[in-house]
């Protein structure tokens, strides 16, 4: 049985949410793992959006700048 669309978006929006507040408490690892379950169930540009900015606090210019390129294309 699959999850149907709206639950999987559900499911991701609260793992956005989660994320950013991770974030914003300076928990970034935590974050990054939310960010990417959220990205997991439903890709949207404002998650990679926090991903390249956790990445960039971590000083992962590289995993950064692939995401860039990521963003790119979602646009």
């Amino acid at each position: 049985m699959s999850i149907s669309k709206a639950k999987r978006e559900e499911a991701a929006y609260r793992c956005y949410l989660q994320g950013r507040e991770s974030f914003e408490n300076g928990d970034i690892t935590a974050a990054i793992d939310l960010f990417l379950q959220s990205l997991a169930l439903d890709v949207h540009f404002k998650t990679y959006a926090c991903l390249y900015d956790c990445y960039l606090q971590l000083g992962k210019h590289e995993q950064a700048a692939e995401l860039t390129k990521i963003m790119e294309t979602q646009q």
